[in-house]
């Protein structure tokens, strides 16, 4: 007896191109379709279908472009050669560093990471970045908040 083929992952769509490929997208609801790009059953596969359904593609907002924009200006100025950045914003960077390979990970919330003279000058300015660089600052508020809003809903004694 053959055994039952898995059930797919909700929200992922199997499409065969018209060169007979088979292309994997994760799209929710009417939302924008993200493609998978690692080969299915894989890892990379699995972090790139996790990434899509964590919400990158659900954060963009009608101003995405401009915020993208201004992480974009905040680069020290050198010739960057490649860019790593949301599939959402591939299109952006393109605009903005026409001479550079833009290369789309859907690991990256927002932001971007671009390297210079062959890998020696990186930078990371993608909001995992940024979020991992304010923590020690944001972490103390967090609970302060989290303390009081609990402390709202205690039985008075």
């Amino acid at each position: 007896m053959q055994d039952m083929p898995r059930p797919r992952p909700p929200h992922l769509q199997r499409q065969v191109t018209q060169h007979g490929r088979v292309a994997w997208y994760v799209r929710i609801g009417r939302g924008p379709r993200t493609r998978i790009r690692a080969p299915f059953g894989t890892p990379e596969f699995d972090a790139e279908y996790q990434a899509a359904i964590a919400g990158n593609p659900r954060l963009r907002k009608a101003g995405a472009e401009a915020g993208f924009a201004a992480l974009a200006a905040e680069l020290p100025a050198s010739e960057w050669r490649r860019l790593r950045v949301n599939p959402a914003d591939e299109s952006a960077a393109r605009r903005l560093f026409p001479m550079a390979e833009v290369e789309g990970e859907p690991t990256i919330a927002g932001g971007l990471r671009a390297e210079a003279d062959g890998g020696r000058i990186a930078v990371d300015n993608s909001l995992e970045a940024r979020l991992e660089t304010a923590w020690p600052d944001l972490l103390p508020g967090l609970i302060r908040s989290i303390d009081t809003e609990s402390s709202d809903h205690r039985p008075a004694a």
